[in-house]
């Protein structure tokens, strides 16, 4: 049952996308209305037929990352390029937008994405290090403000939790993430 209604959602989905004059919305819907409880009651139904939560959390965490850091990169390629394209041209002429079809969107699916890999960039700079640049710079492009609060919230907490030494490399990196595209 659970596989059935997960393909019903994204038929659905991709029909309106398709027949929609803006593709990001079609797909999305207006203000992710519906999204989330279409795709939260499949997962909820995966859960219940088997769904092995510790193993494919990695995979969840996967996409999740990867979605993120390919909407980071696209938003910088918006900017570097500024192409007159409908799906990678800039919102309003000057905000990078990502695949997500307004910046808002982006700068929420980027915090996220920091969030995610706030512990292993602290334990692991090294390995991490790169992924938190992208994700920051992306951020800065899409020139939303609500972000700086999130941000001070998320180097306190690696301040606080990892220490000063690996949170404030967390935080050096948000800054170098930041101001590199300035």
């Amino acid at each position: 049952m659970a596989g059935k209604s997960c393909r019903r959602f994204l038929t659905v989905a991709f029909v309106s996308a398709l027949l929609s004059p803006s593709p990001n919305l079609g797909f999305f819907g207006l203000y992710l209305w519906g999204t989330a409880g279409c795709s939260g009651s499949c997962c909820r139904r995966l859960r219940d037929r088997g769904f092995a939560w510790p193993k494919d959390r990695r995979w969840l965490l996967a996409g999740l990352l990867v979605g993120s850091v390919g909407n980071a990169l696209v938003a910088v390629f918006q900017i570097v390029k500024n192409l007159p394209t409908p799906g990678l041209s800039l919102y309003d002429a000057s905000q990078a937008d990502g695949l997500m079809g307004n910046p808002i969107h982006l700068e929420a699916l980027l915090l996220g994405g920091l969030a995610l890999v706030l512990g292993r960039a602290c334990r692991s700079p090294l390995r991490w290090g790169a992924v938190v640049l992208v994700l920051a710079a992306g951020l800065e492009f899409s020139f939303e403000r609500l972000a700086v609060a999130v941000l001070a919230v998320l180097v306190l907490y690696a301040l606080y939790t990892y220490g000063v030494r690996r949170g404030g490399t967390f935080a050096l990196l948000i800054g170098l993430g930041t101001a590199l595209p300035t």
